[in-house]
């Protein structure tokens, strides 16, 4: 017969990326842990924490990514990291932004948008469509993958997300 635990559902625990480098610090400082032993200190740490040994392993296995992080990059409330795909471009923006802010203008989505793709223009950025070269081929590929289908079955999800902010009647 399973014990009462094991029939019992695993609770997820959420980990910030500020408790995962401290983690990793923690691995790295006391390399003669074990994964067991590392999530029981920091449980001892936050009673509310119920980390196990395997969330353990799956952080140390991209220790070099939580160790490189910088401190200004942490956030306690952040729960996934993911690099910026353009870092100059995040850069400019950030700076904008503060110097913006800074002269106590009013900051609205469109002014940034627009200052994004001034940037983005000046720094020779592609934006995310299909490269014009290739935009006969890719259309013909496109005919060849409906051909079987009634038409009235055929959609453009292209701009699904201004339905998002269209206001209900």
């Amino acid at each position: 017969m399973l014990s009462k635990n094991l029939l019992q559902k695993r609770q997820r625990t959420a980990v910030s990326e500020h408790l995962k480098q401290k983690i990793c610090e923690y691995s790295q400082n006391n390399p003669n842990q074990k994964q067991i032993d590392i999530a029981n200190y920091f449980n001892s740490q936050d009673p509310n924490l119920k980390l196990d040994r395997s969330t353990v392993s799956k952080i140390l296995k991209n220790k070099s990514k939580w160790l490189m992080v910088t401190e200004n990059q942490l956030n306690s409330t952040v729960f996934r990291y993911k690099q910026v795909k353009y870092p100059l471009l995040d850069q400019s923006m950030r700076i904008w932004v503060k110097q913006v802010t800074n002269s106590e203008m009013f900051l609205t989505e469109l002014m940034i948008k627009e200052q994004a793709a001034d940037f983005a223009k000046a720094l020779n950025l592609e934006a995310n469509s299909a490269p014009l070269s290739s935009l006969l081929e890719y259309r013909e590929k496109l005919r060849e993958l409906i051909e079987n289908y009634m038409l009235d079955n055929v959609f453009n999800a292209d701009e699904t997300e201004l339905f998002f902010r269209i206001a209900s009647d």
